[in-house]
């Protein structure tokens, strides 16, 4: 019988532990609820924190999740023209994972340019490879292919537009504007489709995006005025054209200034 009574009270025992753990688990799940109705009704958004690394800008940052600026720029409470700095933590709303960018394609920011900087429309036309042309300045890269500019850089829809965009025929062959090494043939970044950046003599690098066909493949070295993809509409595009982009220092600059 003493044997049968402890058995009695070690399942007794046991049956409070559990009806304990499962009180316990119960409370904790009421308080989270609560705590999640909380944080909705205080409008904390769902995202993640970015850690900021060397290199990388707000604008980069925002084109590689593809948040529009402003609301990264609302929701961290950033000033207007905000200067990031390697280890800040930036909040993205509606990201599920942190991503890794590539500085080496990253836009740089810099003061928007004023009405007379933004290119007009104008035809394109590539002139003969043998032709001397500056070094530094007006005439240092060959036009990539030949078309009528749709799009100059500067500020667009409330945006820096970080190149130009030349409407050209689907398929159109897109020639390197200056000798270089290909440091990147992929479509790896959201928004350019099929892209292609060239390293060139100093500090300029020259990208091509929105191709249909990548022919220079990464770490190949190619000629001034080679072809090295063909026009085309891939990425964040609704017509067949090449966005070209020249970068000193990875810096965008108004390739207009340096073409012929």
């Amino acid at each position: 019988m003493a044997g049968r009574s402890k058995e009695k009270d070690t399942s007794i025992n046991c049956n409070l532990q559990i009806a304990k753990l499962m009180c316990r688990y119960f409370a904790f799940c009421i308080l989270h609820f609560a705590f999640c109705i909380f944080l909705l009704s205080c409008g904390t958004p769902y995202g993640i924190y970015h850690s900021v690394e060397k290199g990388q800008t707000l604008y980069g940052i925002a084109r590689a999740y593809n948040v529009p600026t402003q609301e990264i720029v609302r929701i961290n409470r950033f000033k207007e023209h905000v200067t990031l700095k390697e280890g800040d933590a930036v909040f993205i709303p509606g990201a599920s994972r942190e991503k890794m960018i590539d500085v080496t394609i990253e836009y740089k920011e810099s003061v928007s340019p004023s009405a007379s900087t933004v290119s007009k429309p104008q035809t394109a036309s590539i002139p003969p490879r043998s032709e001397e042309t500056s070094k530094t300045g007006k005439g240092r890269f060959l036009w990539p292919v030949n078309g009528k500019v749709i799009s100059g850089f500067g500020m667009r829809n409330g945006e820096k537009h970080a190149g130009i965009d030349i409407k050209a025929e689907a398929g159109k062959p897109v020639m390197a504007a200056d000798s270089g090494k290909v440091i990147y043939s992929g479509n790896g970044l959201n928004g350019y489709g099929n892209l292609i950046i060239i390293k060139h003599e100093g500090t300029f690098f020259t990208v091509y995006a929105h191709n249909k066909k990548n022919l220079a493949s990464e770490g190949s070295l190619v000629e001034k005025g080679e072809e090295i993809a063909q026009v085309g509409d891939t990425g964040r595009a609704t017509t067949p054209h090449l966005h070209f982009e020249i970068r000193k220092n990875k810096v965008t600059v108004d390739p207009t200034l340096y073409l012929p």
